[in-house]
């Protein structure tokens, strides 16, 4: 599955995973909530800046916030950093901010830390 935003600032996304869910508005056609099961590898390419997340699960809501949760070994890697293993990742789309919690580790420009609260990335 793939999205294109209109403007040179605007986020392409691409979703993969053995089985996606999508939930549509009937008012604007632009996906409301979706679930992926299954090798979920989800990509966003956003000013400049990237992002790669891969999962077991994956759960998108557009509102009250914009974000994707995933669950199941669940990994993140942006430009400056990655977050290992964690039991539960969030994934801010519009700030593009990584939450984790449960067990996780963050390497970052060679350094690992591993944590159980919600890093504050570098």
């Amino acid at each position: 599955m793939e999205t294109f935003g209109a403007g040179p600032a605007s986020a392409s996304n691409t979703l993969a995973a053995a089985l996606v869910t999508a939930r549509f508005s009937s008012a604007t056609n632009q996906i409301e909530s979706a679930e992926a099961v299954g090798a979920v590898d989800f990509r966003q390419s956003k000013d400049g800046k990237n992002t790669h997340a891969c999962g077991d699960h994956a759960v998108y809501a557009l509102a009250p916030a914009e974000q994707i949760e995933l669950t199941g070994h669940a990994w993140a890697q942006q430009d400056k950093f990655t977050i290992l293993d964690a039991d539960h990742l969030v994934w801010d789309l519009k700030s593009g901010r990584l939450s984790a919690s449960g067990l996780y580790h963050i390497i970052s420009t060679g350094n690992l830390v591993t944590g159980n609260a919600n890093p504050a990335p570098p």
